[in-house]
């Protein structure tokens, strides 16, 4: 599959993952149960796939950067705006799921260039 097919996939997948994520993260929701340590699993790996997402269709770091900051900036924004929504509040915990997802990306990503630019300097 060509870089370009991959970079537009991703694109359509990040961008269909994002609405989705803003339709459930404003739904009003009444759990029963502690899910807390579920959640925060729940919260890393979305913020993880998006951070990924996000990866395959910059195909450069310093964009790739720049779209990661923009995730972080909107899992602020939703864990704010789920403060006026009823059976839904802000977690500060939620955020640094968010936040470490990405940053696990961010790591993996940066992984993966340095062995790339390894092979193909020995190439």
């Amino acid at each position: 599959m060509s870089t370009t097919v991959i970079q537009r996939v991703a694109g359509f997948l990040f961008f269909i993952d994002v609405l989705l994520m803003t339709v459930l993260a404003l739904k009003p929701m009444h759990i029963e149960g502690d899910i807390t340590h579920v959640d925060k699993f729940l919260h890393f790996f979305a913020y993880f796939v998006l951070a990924g997402l996000a990866f395959l269709y910059a195909r450069r770091f310093k964009p790739f950067l720049n779209w990661c900051f923009a995730l972080l900036v909107y899992g602020g924004v939703i864990e704010y705006l789920q403060s006026f929504m009823p059976g839904r509040y802000m977690s500060f915990a939620d955020f640094i799921a968010n936040a470490c997802g990405i940053a696990a990306m961010i790591l993996l990503a940066r992984m993966y260039q340095a062995k790339k630019s390894r092979l193909a300097q020995a190439a």
